[in-house]
């Protein structure tokens, strides 16, 4: 299998281009940005003749979307921007994958942030509807319906909804990675006050290497137009991170 990684020079997608060579996949990165070892090819993917060339001559047998703006704080400071890359980005590769006429998965990855005021407090499965509260979740939500609404023209999609996932090389745009470069610039033998949000927030936190493994299981078994959520399946307050794990409640 050839798989086409957009964002492939983000933090995700080192780790998915190392699971899916350790399952024998070929992967092309894509990229706005030369990085060595990760991005092959540099195409912005709201450049739509260029990502349509890309895809034409790749000619991937599954495409991961992971290109796009994650940060929640800097979707909110330039909306435009967000939705231009986010929701634009995801229809440039959707009609690139249609235009090129040959038989790929298109896996988009959207967010947990979706769902928005609808989650609440408890667990949540796909069925509930979206409402998302925040730039970043409409971009999201906008780039799921124009994915969806390709499969009747024979897209074959599926949606990936990860909830929070961390580890290394995230950027400190992330709560968890805000504290550590924080406390990495406190000089040995002195004191550091972190500035810190709400630490009793609630998140699903995941390993990164366990989010991509998911994204590889769906190219190989996701069902076509479906969604799914990708997440631990257990909250924890931000304050309790550095503590064990609890069991999931089942």
């Amino acid at each position: 299998m050839r798989v086409l990684i957009t964002g492939a020079g983000g933090f995700v997608g080192p780790y998915l281009r190392r699971a899916l060579q350790a399952a024998g996949a070929e992967v092309v990165g894509l990229g706005p940005q030369p990085i060595a070892g990760e991005v092959d090819l540099l195409v912005d993917v709201t450049d739509v003749k260029a990502t349509a060339d890309a895809v034409a001559t790749v000619k991937p047998d599954a495409i991961v979307h992971l290109a796009g703006l994650s940060s929640v704080s800097e979707c909110s400071k330039n909306p435009m921007r967000a939705f231009q890359i986010n929701s634009g980005g995801a229809l440039s590769v959707v009609g690139a994958v249609l235009a090129a006429k040959h038989p790929c998965r298109f896996l988009l990855v959207s967010s947990g942030e979706v769902y928005g005021a609808a989650a609440g407090s408890g667990p949540i499965d796909e069925t509930l509807l979206p409402d998302p509260m925040n730039v970043y979740g409409a971009t999201k939500r906008a780039a799921e319906i124009i994915a969806l609404q390709h499969r009747h023209q024979g897209l074959d999609v599926i949606i990936a909804r990860p909830f929070n996932h961390i580890g290394a090389g995230q950027t400190p745009t992330f709560v968890l990675p805000s504290f550590a470069q924080q406390v990495t610039r406190v000089p040995r033998g002195g004191s550091v006050t972190l500035e810190v949000g709400n630490l009793s927030a609630v998140r699903d936190f995941s390993h990164v290497e366990d989010i991509v493994q998911a994204y590889r299981l769906l190219l190989e078994k996701g069902k076509t137009g479906e969604v799914y959520n990708l997440g631990s399946g257990v909250g924890r307050s931000i304050d309790s991170i550095d503590r064990p794990t609890p069991e999931p409640k089942l």
